[in-house]
């Protein structure tokens, strides 16, 4: 597995990065943005490209690679 520094951007402008592996679980990733970044009552979408990634695939399964 590779892991790579993910940029992630908030509606309101502010950013963060997370290094994760291409094998991390989208909803993994939400549920982490959820407990440490954001307040628990905002829905959390990973967007890539333009397109929501789907719970239950990988960032690598998404074509997300380093």
């Amino acid at each position: 597995m590779f892991t790579m520094k993910v940029v992630f951007r908030i509606v309101n402008g502010e950013e963060f990065e997370m290094i994760l592996d291409e094998g991390e679980y989208i909803n993994n990733i939400q549920k982490t943005l959820m407990e440490t970044k954001l307040p628990s009552t905002i829905k959390v979408r990973i967007l890539h490209k333009g397109k929501v990634l789907k719970e239950g695939t990988t960032l690598g399964q998404n074509g997300i690679k380093d």
